[in-house]
């Protein structure tokens, strides 16, 4: 977040073509004068990072709900609070997400990293405005998910851990599918469990900490798993349990 330019979210939303003519008019005079400005309009104008499908629930119920429109959401016309939770998680996801690599032991070595600088921008209202989903919903947004990885993931039930499902998402990390369930507790910032397929072998759970997060990690039938927060270890080693217990056989 410290490397986020002062005038972010005008330049974010510059590149995004949401300004007015005169707005457009000031954030070319900005890039012009200031070199960091510049630079930051670079590395979002090359992202391959896919926002509208990063930040959609992927999952559109033609009986009672309408698809997301995300660029709408994502420019300064909303809320103060709202607008900066969901600008930093963009802007961020941009070099986290998709810094591409032909290394796949790098991106074993330091995916936790990542997720980890990821999950540091979530405040509770990044999920809370995520509608309840009901069962069928989830089925299908399970299912969805589970084909990004080739199979086999399974959305956990981590409410005896009072930790409430509110939204799932598909991410990019090295050109490879990352899945993030976020979940919110009663109090405090939200959960995340973040799956990839890297085909290791199984590996029970172990603790750790990462940008200052807590985390447990562990791999099953193919996936790897960290579940991933600023909580209390022992609320993260319950939940892993059970999440491990609840995948796919």
């Amino acid at each position: 977040m410290d490397n986020l330019h002062p005038q972010a979210e005008l330049l974010l939303a510059y590149v995004d073509k949401q300004l007015s003519d005169k707005e457009i008019l000031e954030a070319e005079a900005l890039v012009a004068k200031d070199p960091e400005a510049a630079a930051f309009v670079k590395t979002l104008g090359v992202s391959e990072l896919p926002f509208a499908e990063s930040f959609d629930f992927l999952l559109e119920d033609e009986s009672n709900s309408t698809p997301i429109n995300i660029k709408s959401k994502r420019s300064w016309q909303i809320p103060a609070s709202m607008a900066a939770s969901l600008l930093l998680g963009l802007v961020v996801g941009y070099g986290i997400f998709s810094n591409k690599t032909n290394n796949p032991d790098h991106m074993t070595a330091n995916w936790i990293t990542e997720v980890a600088n990821y999950q540091l921008l979530y405040v509770r209202e990044t999920v809370t405005p995520a509608p309840k989903l009901n069962n069928q919903q989830q089925v299908a947004l399970q299912e969805k998910l589970s084909k990004a990885l080739n199979g086999g993931l399974h959305i956990p039930d981590l409410s005896k851990q009072k930790l409430d499902f509110r939204r799932g998402q598909l991410l990019d990390i090295n050109g490879q599918p990352l899945v993030q369930l976020a979940y919110l507790p009663d109090d405090g910032l939200p959960v995340a469990l973040c799956v990839l397929r890297n085909d290791a072998e199984d590996s029970l759970p172990k603790s750790g900490e990462s940008r200052g997060l807590s985390y447990i990690e562990w791999s099953k039938n193919g996936l790897s798993y960290v579940l991933i927060g600023k909580t209390d270890m022992k609320l993260l080693e319950s939940a892993a349990l059970s999440a491990l217990n609840q995948s796919a056989i």
